[in-house]
């Protein structure tokens, strides 16, 4: 069975690796994180952008084009 987290993101950059960090490192393995990020501001497109190339099929990224 797969799991799903569904994490919001808005300017939360100074948090969002180790948010993703603690998805990635749970010991259940079938297990993606669904990142929506609500028109950053910040850094989170960056990393967002990083984690989704390390991670092609654990991390998967929404970027609304507006609020």
């Amino acid at each position: 069975m797969l799991v799903s987290v569904i994490m919001p993101n808005y300017n939360g950059g100074q948090y969002l690796a180790k948010s993703i960090d603690s998805v990635l490192n749970q010991t259940y393995a079938n297990i993606e994180c669904i990142i929506i990020d609500d028109c950053s501001t910040d850094n989170s497109i960056t990393i967002l952008n990083n984690y989704q190339n390390k991670y092609p099929d654990k991390i998967h990224v929404i970027y609304l084009k507006e609020n």
